[in-house]
């Protein structure tokens, strides 16, 4: 098996946000699967560096003051919110990369001897420059950051996080040797920047739900967020435009709202701002439907792949559906339109057996995916010879990808 370094500026622990839930579930899954994990935990933000201490072979803490934007950048910027004009300059795709995080990995680089190593995000693949060819290079993407800044000015939101060119995105592809995609879209899109192997990794969550359907308070919805822009912009919509509807039509609709997402509305009749919580079992058991009405965004929807796994009927909207689009009106139900998307609620409220045949597909849905999510690159790991240089790695997935009749690169 092998000794694998992980690259991170996202926290394992807490599980309190939908990307520190995918790592943290990837990296359970591949030790369990024997593989021993060393965490390099890049500090741009704050978690438990105890429990992470605790739960993976080898933790590690790299100080980092996210550099200062560069000069022109913070201008151009600044003349364009000034004037209200829509464009932002792009990110460097190394702008967030502190010089400090190469001289302490060096370090860690000789204590753990990686056979691997995977990095967390597009703007961390600098990393990689710290390992030779006999290293499995593995670029975690989570989602499309080229252009990332254009789809939150076309919905009327800054962009406040990373952002980079496509030019700049494809640079960071080349550094990998494998680069994980998080659902099939994304794997199109980044096969259409670089010839690098790309697989498809998903996201694996227990099946909690079984009889979890005939649980619930009746016409009691459930949100679950964090505190970022896309999730208050969706709940913003949703109270706003489908709320009044649907309790013009039954005043017993209420909707809780668990996670830092509730923090940011004021006390509203039929909301309940749960705020965080250290489970949220209790609170899906509650629930007798849950929505996800998030109105853009890219990767996978882990408020989604969560209700489906505790077999709760979801309504969703096509953002919150992406990767997912075969499940649709099998699994859950998809609405973009407010009138329709507060229909599909007033469905799944009134008819027990909606709610029963869409719990019955989530079962089948969760079966499948925890079945084939991560395989991809459980079977590369298993294959790969620890020491072997990155050239024959990428002999045997070519000749891998013929033996299996997939291609070696989609078409964009």
């Amino acid at each position: 098996m092998a000794r694998l370094l992980i690259i991170s500026p996202t926290p394992t622990h807490p599980r309190d946000a939908g990307n520190r839930a995918r790592i943290f579930s990837l990296l359970a899954a591949l030790k369990a699967a024997g593989h021993q994990i060393y965490f390099a935990f890049v500090k741009m933000e704050t978690g438990d560096e105890e429990a992470m201490a605790i739960t993976w072979d080898g933790f590690y803490t790299i100080p980092c003051d996210r550099p200062r934007d560069r000069l022109f950048k913070r201008i151009a910027d600044d003349c364009s919110r000034r004037v209200g004009s829509k464009f932002l300059l792009p990110y460097g795709i190394d702008d967030w990369y502190a010089p400090g995080i190469s001289l302490e990995l060096e370090k860690i680089r000789r204590q753990v001897k990686p056979d691997a190593v995977i990095v967390e995000y597009a703007f961390l693949s600098r990393a990689f420059e710290c390992f030779g060819r006999d290293t499995l290079k593995i670029l975690d993407t989570h989602d499309i950051f080229g252009d990332r800044h254009r789809m939150y000015l076309q919905n009327g939101m800054m962009q406040q996080w990373f952002y980079t060119s496509i030019p700049g995105e494809k640079k960071a592809l080349d550094r990998a040797d494998l680069i994980l995609a998080i659902q099939k879209n994304e794997a199109a899109y980044y096969a259409g920047l670089t010839e690098r192997q790309i697989i498809t990794v998903g996201h694996v969550i227990p099946s909690l739900g079984e009889n979890m359907n005939e649980t619930g308070k009746a016409g009691r919805l459930l949100f679950v967020g964090s505190g970022n822009p896309i999730n208050i912009d969706a709940l913003k919509w949703f109270i706003q435009n489908v709320f009044p509807v649907i309790r013009q039509r039954d005043t017993g609709i209420e909707l809780e709202v668990a996670g830092d997402a509730a923090s940011a509305f004021p006390s509203h009749e039929g909301i309940i701002p749960t705020g965080p919580v250290p489970d949220l079992t209790p609170h899906y058991c509650s629930a007798t439907a849950v929505i996800n009405p998030v109105q853009f965004g890219t990767g996978l929807k882990i408020k989604t792949l969560e209700a489906l796994a505790m077999h709760k009927p979801l309504i969703t909207t096509s953002a919150g559906a992406l990767g997912l689009e075969e499940w649709k009106d099998q699994a859950f139900l998809s609405a973009d339109d407010p009138l329709e998307f507060g229909g599909c609620i007033l469905r799944v409220l009134s008819s027990p057996e909606l709610r029963n045949a869409l719990s019955r597909k989530c079962a089948e849905f969760s079966v499948i995916n925890n079945a084939t999510a991560i395989r991809p690159l459980l079977d590369i790991l298993r294959r790969f010879s620890p020491g072997a240089s990155t050239a024959s790695f990428h002999g045997s997935m070519s000749k891998t990808f013929r033996n299996e009749n997939i291609p070696r690169r989609l078409k964009g």
